[in-house]
């Protein structure tokens, strides 16, 4: 009987151990990724600032300073 329970001690301590170290590499790896995401969002985020101040710089250039002849006629008066 005292071999059996030391037998099953020693698997519940391996258990225990076991669970703690996947523990310690779930948080390991998730701290990994944490930074990873951070670092990537910054990147995105600088990259869609940067394409709306190009859309926002281009839209603001041509701001209604059309040419043209006005009705599509050719600059001269035809009353007649």
């Amino acid at each position: 009987m005292d071999g059996t329970r030391r037998l099953f001690d020693r698997i519940k301590r391996r258990q225990g151990q076991t669970a703690v170290e996947y523990a310690l590499i779930l948080a390991g790896i998730a701290i990994v990724a944490l930074g990873a995401f951070n670092g990537l969002g910054n990147n995105v985020n600088g990259a869609l600032n940067g394409t709306v101040a190009l859309l926002s710089g281009t839209s603001n250039s041509g701001g209604g300073s059309g040419s043209g002849s006005g009705g599509g006629g050719d600059g001269h008066d035809h009353d007649h």
